[in-house]
This record gives structure tokens, C-alpha cells and sequence, in this order.
């Protein structure tokens, strides 16, 4: 039943797809020769005018017959053609069909938010009993912001993209740098554009990730080679460390070879040798590490205008326009409120906290207690937490946990569901039970609004040497969610249609920049995860749905020939031919040869994708 739905709502946004180019058609004057949904022999139709409306043997998908959409068609002369009829009414019917898509994750959003409400990511206070609480808190307060800055969820947009948007408006204002050089900080200004001004910024900027010791285990082997929480990952085996992924590679190899690491502290570079351990079988060497995304000035060119700014390379940015530039991947409300408690613990300095409490704001202020701890009496929970879904039989799982848990902390260290993804990730508990190779860990949980505590015992070894931390349950995601009035759930609505293009195009750039690896899934693929998708509920379905929609507007509206982006980049430059005296037609049958080119590299993309998803399935 689930693969039945799953092909249904692929079959049907298709079909919606086809009905805005179809709707746009007969808006335009458009001759329409059939609407069909589904492929192959036709199982009914009727005729309601001079369109005929089918029912086709293959329920995925469908199509629009139009009059004259090619040139070489007997109709394509017939005034209501596609090719006969005005610019503007081609591109409006062209744009109709990913248009459809936008509308319908729009209104799919709506239902979602409309029914159950929108994510509420502020940290909601569950029990106060101390003398701390009795400042003035109360359970179901929500904390809003500390020290009058308001807490938020980041990142929303990745430091690459914040920069290339100020470097866009220097046109019209000049562009604020703040850039970090051998641990000073430096301002830098670069003008707004000057028409007499000649050469290019002369700059090339990439977007590192910048590793940091953020905690160790005790009596582990980061520990023994003199790790320390603070330390800066610079090198690996003499060269410059650019992403997380490489350090995690070289770390897992340590079966085969040495590992040369090399450190900052203190504004000092220290080397460290991780030896040779042919029982190794993960990268883990008991740290957990701290990965913010940095922008770092890879080269500039000679003579250029950034070097005449004082721009050099190695150069750090670390703000933009007065204002901070970066993302702290991992760092969700739950923690900020944590880090701020953990200052004032440190300072003695008590930090002014506001929450939510009937709509109204209501700040109190945070001191010390007698043992020097800040906020010892607020307990709250996190603002995502990792569902049980289900437990796999003769696992460590088994023995405790039971489906509809929440897991609440591992080793006292909180199990947030948030890590910078849209739909939050697993990842964080599984950075937390990676402790299991080497030790039991203790795993705090919730059933039914009561706690319970379980110490797990270390990972097991199979014959062939590999541990197995996993506790053996299936995780899923969940937050807790607010009314918001139908004004906030189209706006929300709305802002969710627009960042999902956003998150695909930065996905986009990654894969292009070649920092991540092109997944491709074909329709064998989304049916698996449709399939998913569906037996984890409504919600998670319509998400999905709503994501599927957006992404089949966003890529076909890309200038790729057989797709509608092609097709509107032909149109243009059909405009562009006839400004200067061209003929339309050269265009046109360029167009053809390109779209039957584009058709079968797609298609053969298409049968390899599939043949992988297939692969997969076995």
C-alpha cells in the first residue's frame, strides 16, 4: 500500500506540472490537441471541445499535446500554434508547468503548518524547584533569548552566500570586511563600484571547515598524544586541512599508516604523531570535534584590486558589514542557552534571561548558586529530540527501549536532533555513542513524560574485528511545534517554498566546487523514500511531497535543453536573433537538434540512475 502511494503522489505532481502548462495553454489561445494523464494505451477518454482528456495504462505521470510546438508539425502554421502565438503567451505557458510545482509545495506547507503547527525552536522549560528557579520561572515557560540577544537556529544561509549577495549590492554601497590574520583582527573596506575603476576584485575565496578539539574522552588515545579541548586542526601530513571529511579519512587509515597531525594553541603550532594501529577500525581516537565553516582567501592576484585593499591570502573572514559571518553547525538554541549558563558559571557574572509566557516576554536574571553553578534549577527540554521508531530483536536496544521513546542525553550530553539540516539530523547521537567502542555510556530517556536511566554496556566485536556501537533501534526526528494563526502559516509557507531553492542551489554549488559528491536518485529511488516516507506518517509524507515538488520546479527550470529552462533559454535568444536582424528560424531548429540531444543524454542519465537505484534495492 505504501509503494502504491508513494508512485501516486510522484504520478501526481507529473500531472500537476502538465495542468499549469495546460491551464496557461488554453488561457493563451493555445490549441490543445489532449491532456493525458498517465502513459502507453489509453484505458478511457472523453472529448469536451477540441480537447481530448485520456486515461492512460502507466498512472506515472502524464502530458499536453499542444498545436505547433515544432516546426516540422503539419499544424505549425495554424495561427493558435505554440509557435505562432506571441512571445510573452510561450513563456507564460513554458514557466506554468514548474510554476505548478511552487504553488502546490506551497499549499502542501499550508496543510502542514495549517494542521500542525509550525517547529517551535525555543528551549521550553520543563521543572523548576530550586532557589535559582525561583527567580520567577515556571514550567511551559519558553527561553527567547539571553542577554538580550534573541536565540536562533543556524545556519540559515552558509558564509559563501551571504558574501556573494554584499559583493552583488557593491553597486550601491561599499562592503565591510572583518578578516582574522595570525590572531588579530583586521578591518578591510572594499568601495562600491566605480565606472572609471578598471580590473576585477583580483580574489579567490573558499569555504573551509575549521576544526576545533571541542571535548575529550578521558583515558582515550587523543588524550595520551596531549590533545587539548581548544586545540586548532591546521595540518594533516604536512598539508592544510580543508573539510572534516578529510581529517575522518586520514584518521580511519591508521591500520595502514602513521598520522602526522599538527595543532594551534595559544597562537603556537604544535606537531603530534598518531601511531600506526593495525586494530584500528574506525576513526575515532576518543575526541569529539567543533566544525564551523570558515571563509578563507585562497589566492589573490598580483597587482589586483584586493591586494591594493590589504587583502592578503591566508586572511580569515569572520564578519561582513559589522556583523558576524559564519555558521556554527550543531550549535542549536538548546546549546547557545548552555554555552551562556557555562560562562556565567566561570565569571560569576549572572546573564539576563527572557522567555515566553503567554505571549507576553517576561526577563529574569540568572546568578550563581552556592556551589558557583548558573542556572542549576532550569531543566528544559531540547528543542529536537531523536523518536524511537522502532527496536530490532537481540539488540543492546532491546533490553530498554521501547518505540515512541525520546532519548534525552548520552553520557550527560544533551541528544539534540538540530545540526544546521532543515529537518534535523541524527548525527549528534551518533557522535555520542561512538563512545561505546571503548566503554559503557549511560543513556537518559522519556516514556511517557517520566525518565529513565540505562547504562549500556561497550560495543561488542564480531569475528572479523569491526564494533558495532549502534544500540540497534530505527531514530526519527521530531520537534515540538506551535499555533501561529493562518497570517504566520502562509508566511511561513511561503519563506519554506523559497529556502528549500536556496538549500538545492547551495547543494548545487557544493557539488560543482567538487566539496561533495553528486547522489543522484532516480524514480525507483524516490519511491523508496516515498515508501519511507509514508510508513512514518502523514506529516513526514507531505514533507516529502512538498521537497519532490520543489525540486522538480527547480531543476526543470534549469537551461538544460529538453527541460523548460532550456526551452526559455531558446526563447530568448529566438528574441535576441530577431533584434538583430536574424531569423527566428535558425533558432528554432537549433532548438530541435538541441532538445532531441538533451532528450537522449537525459534518458541515458535517466536508465543508469535507475539501474544504480536497483543496485541499491538488493
Amino acid at each position: 500500500m505504501s509503494i502504491l502511494l508513494a508512485i501516486l503522489a510522484l504520478g501526481l505532481l507529473i500531472v500537476l506540472h502538465e495542468l499549469g502548462h495546460f491551464m496557461v495553454a488554453r488561457w493563451c489561445g493555445m490549441k490543445v490537441y489532449e491532456f493525458a494523464v498517465g502513459f502507453g494505451p489509453r484505458l478511457w477518454f472523453f472529448k469536451h471541445g477540441e480537447t481530448e482528456y485520456s486515461l492512460r495504462v502507466v498512472l506515472l505521470g502524464g502530458y499536453v499535446r499542444v498545436a505547433g510546438m515544432h516546426p516540422a508539425e503539419e499544424d505549425a502554421e495554424d495561427p493558435r500554434s505554440f509557435l505562432k502565438s506571441s512571445p510573452g503567451k510561450r513563456f507564460a505557458m513554458i514557466f506554468a508547468g514548474p510554476m505548478a510545482n511552487y504553488i502546490t509545495a506551497f499549499f502542501v506547507f499550508v496543510v502542514l503548518f495549517g494542521f500542525w503547527g509550525i517547529r517551535d525552536d525555543l528551549a521550553q522549560i520543563k521543572l523548576s524547584h530550586t532557589a535559582t528557579a525561583r527567580a520567577g520561572f515556571l514550567p511551559g515557560d519558553r527561553i527567547y533569548a539571553v542577554d538580550g540577544k534573541k536565540l536562533r537556529l543556524l545556519p540559515m544561509r552558509s558564509p559563501m552566500a551571504q558574501l556573494r549577495v554584499a559583493f552583488a549590492k557593491r553597486n550601491k554601497q561599499p562592503v565591510e570586511l572583518t578578516i582574522k590574520r595570525q590572531g588579530k583582527i583586521y578591518p578591510v573596506t572594499l568601495p562600491r563600484k566605480d565606472k572609471k575603476q578598471k580590473g576585477s576584485l583580483g580574489l579567490q575565496i573558499a569555504q573551509w571547515d575549521q576544526i576545533t578539539v571541542k571535548r575529550l574522552h578521558t583515558k582515550s588515545l587523543a588524550t595520551r598524544l596531549g590533545l587539548q579541548v581548544g586545540d586548532q586542526v591546521l595540518q594533516l601530513d604536512g598539508k592544510p586541512v580543508k573539510y572534516i571529511t578529510d581529517l575522518r579519512k586520514a584518521l580511519s587509515e591508521r591500520s595502514r599508516r602513521d598520522i602526522k597531525l599538527a595543532v594551534e594553541r595559544g597562537g603556537k603550532s604544535i606537531k603530534l604523531l598518531i601511531p600506526k594501529d593495525e586494530n584500528a577500525t574506525s576513526d575515532h581516537i576518543g575526541v569529539a570535534w567543533a566544525v564551523e565553516s570558515i571563509l578563507r582567501v585562497v589566492k589573490i592576484k598580483s597587482g589586483s584590486l584586493s591586494q591594493a585593499y590589504g587583502l592578503q591570502e591566508g586572511d580569515v573572514l569572520v564578519g561582513l558589514n559589522k556583523k558576524p559571518l559564519r555558521t556554527i553547525p550543531g550549535r542549536t538554541v538548546f546549546q547557545q542557552i548552555q554555552d551562556k549558563l557555562a560562562v556565567c558559571s566561570k565569571t560569576k557574572k549572572p546573564v539576563q534571561v527572557t522567555v515566553w509566557r503567554k505571549q507576553k516576554k517576561h526577563t529574569f536574571s540568572v546568578s550563581p548558586d552556592k556551589q558557583g553553578r548558573c542556572g542549576a534549577g532550569l531543566v528544559w527540554k531540547p528543542t529536537g529530540w531523536v523518536l524511537v521508531m522502532g527496536v530490532r530483536a537481540k539488540t543492546a536496544a532491546a533490553k530498554f527501549l521501547r518505540k515512541g521513546d525520546k532519548l534525552l542525553m548520552v553520557d550527560n550530553q544533551p541528544v539534540v536532533a538540530l545540526d544546521g539540516r532543515p529537518f534535523g539530523s541524527t548525527s549528534p547521537l551518533l557522535s555520542l555513542l561512538r563512545a561505546r567502542t571503548y566503554r559503557p555510556v549511560e543513556v537518559i530517556y522519556e516514556r511517557n513524560e517520566k525518565r529513565y536511566t540505562q547504562l549500556v554496556p561497550m560495543a561488542p566485536v564480531d569475528k572479523k574485528g569491526r564494533i558495532n556501537y549502534l544500540l540497534g533501534f530505527s531514530p526519527q526526528v521530531d520537534f515540538p511545534r506551535k499555533n501561529v494563526g493562518w497570517t504566520g502559516v502562509f508566511r511561513k509557507s511561503g519563506l519554506e517554498t523559497w529556502l528549500w531553492n536556496i538549500r538545492i542551489w547551495d547543494g548545487l554549488s557544493q557539488i560543482v566546487s567538487g566539496r561533495e559528491k553528486a547522489n543522484l536518485t532516480g524514480p525507483v529511488g524516490i519511491v523508496r523514500i516515498a515508501q519511507n516516507s509514508v510508513q512514518q506518517g502523514a506529516k513526514f509524507f507531505l514533507f516529502f511531497v512538498a521537497i519532490i515538488s520543489i525540486h522538480l520546479a527547480f531543476f526543470n527550470l534549469l537551461p538544460i535543453p529538453a527541460l523548460d529552462g532550456g526551452r526559455l533559454m531558446f526563447l530568448f535568444s529566438q528574441q535576441l536573433i530577431r533584434l538583430f536582424g536574424g531569423k527566428e528560424e535558425w533558432a528554432i531548429r537549433a532548438e530541435m537538434v538541441a532538445n532531441l540531444v538533451g532528450f537522449l543524454l537525459l534518458f541515458a542519465l535517466l536508465i543508469f540512475i535507475t539501474f544504480k537505484d536497483i543496485q541499491k534495492l538488493f
